[in-house]
């Protein structure tokens, strides 16, 4: 598997369009530091924002946060994903 995975296609951030957010979110998350109050206001921007972002995007930055005991922050993500997919699925 892992052999497979070394020639698959890398996605990429740059070559975005206007309904996706403009940078990575996870560098949007910790561009005032790594506060709890900063990371929160910057989620807050970006939920407020309702621009999209990849599936891989979201998942990478919840393990970021978690890794950093931003674990309020992981929860409220993980919430809004839960229930984005509950809508998705009626």
């Amino acid at each position: 598997m892992a052999f497979m995975q070394q020639f698959r296609k890398t996605k990429s951030v740059t070559k975005r369009g206007n309904k996706y957010l403009e940078e990575a979110l996870y560098k949007r998350l910790f561009k005032e530091g790594s506060s709890e109050v900063s990371v929160r206001q910057q989620l807050n921007q970006f939920l407020k924002s309702k621009k999209r972002v990849y599936k891989w995007e979201v998942g990478h930055s919840l393990k970021i946060l978690r890794h950093r005991n931003r674990f309020y922050p992981a929860l409220k993500v993980f919430d809004i994903l839960e229930l984005l997919m509950k809508l998705d699925s009626n």
